[in-house]
């Protein structure tokens, strides 16, 4: 009578081994289809609104400057009325109407310099190459 309690035993433990191995060939599928749904579902949607927000944080951050930049005449030592001039934004910063001539405006850091396309108005301000046009709208 002992012997077939051993085999059961065998058995058993067979059965036990072959569960475990039915288990693990299910369970890795499924964690990799998991996986995959899982990034398609939640880390793709997530990565690009955090571009999406980045790109849109750069964004608030030029047009913020600009406004500092048109805030500037008022807030720093300015050698004008700060009530005269206004923001253009590109390629120079602002024009200042005084009374008797008009200065374009380029606001720097110390260490800034003048872009080309600055450089080049600077030099075509400074030979009087200026002219008024007028468009009449219809």
């Amino acid at each position: 009578m002992e012997k077939p309690k051993i085999f059961i035993q065998k058995e058993v433990d067979m059965d036990t081994l072959m569960l475990v191995w039915l288990s693990l060939i299910g369970v890795i599928p499924g964690l990799l289809i998991g996986l995959i749904i899982t990034n398609k579902c939640i880390v793709i949607p997530l990565k690009t609104k955090v571009t999406k927000l980045t790109t849109q944080n750069e964004a608030l951050r030029t047009i913020k400057n600009k406004d500092t930049k048109r805030l500037d005449p008022s807030t720093i030592p300015y050698p004008y009325s700060a009530e005269n001039f206004r923001f253009i934004g590109g390629p120079i910063d602002g024009i200042q109407f005084e009374d008797e001539h008009i200065v374009f405006i380029a606001f720097k850091t110390p260490k800034s310099r003048l872009s080309p396309q600055q450089e080049r108005i600077k030099q075509l301000v400074k030979n009087k190459k200026l002219d008024w046009f007028e468009y009449i709208v219809k």
